[in-house]
């Protein structure tokens, strides 16, 4: 096993693998980071043969199941020790998938509670991202030019997540985020 690089952010990242080749990328993010799921979905799509395992500084994150679906092998907690990160590499190796104890104990009991009771699963993955920017006070406008979309696409987004979630306002929408453990200013809570 050889380390064959460094670098600190998932940009540098993508940059150094048009370059230079590799097996597995560890990925050191906060996985409550939309973009970050975005740039991770590119990376894989530009370098398919690639298996990225995750350090994860929250164990409770309603994104670890985006960073899977994403194309994330691995999940490791930051806490986790040196044993527990070469075995995540050899499962990732073999073409499987590694969990770490903690994350995996969260996800199990997360999905078994919240594929009932949490009305977040209804949601796209960009009703989820326009909800988040809505929940911070980005206006519509903003939300529009930041996403490079028509503000009447956004307003049609945020009516479908209104009638989604039985809410009628952007007030009742950012009480959901904060019921289900969302916080507009900082991102996932749990």
């Amino acid at each position: 096993m050889k380390i064959a690089g460094h670098v600190v952010s998932l940009n540098k990242a993508i940059q150094w693998c048009r370059k230079n080749t590799a097996e597995i990328i560890l990925l050191n993010g906060r996985t409550s980071d939309y973009e970050l799921i975005k740039k991770l979905q590119s990376l894989i799509r530009m370098i398919r043969d690639i298996d990225i395992i995750m350090y994860s500084t929250e164990k409770k994150n309603i994104y670890l199941m985006k960073a899977l679906e994403a194309g994330a092998r691995g999940l490791l907690s930051v806490k986790a020790k040196k044993s527990d990160l070469l075995h995540a590499i050899r499962v990732v190796k073999l073409k499987q998938k590694y969990l770490s104890p903690d994350i995996a104990q969260w996800l199990v009991l997360h999905q078994l509670d919240t594929e009932m009771s949490n009305p977040l699963n209804l949601l796209s993955d960009r009703e989820l991202q326009i909800m988040l920017m809505v929940t911070r006070g980005i206006p519509v406008g903003e939300i529009a030019k930041q996403l490079n979309l028509n503000t009447k696409t956004i307003n049609s987004y945020r009516y479908r997540m209104f009638s989604k979630l039985k809410v009628r306002s952007d007030v009742e929408l950012t009480h959901i985020a904060i019921t289900d453990e969302i916080d507009s200013n900082r991102e996932f809570l749990l």
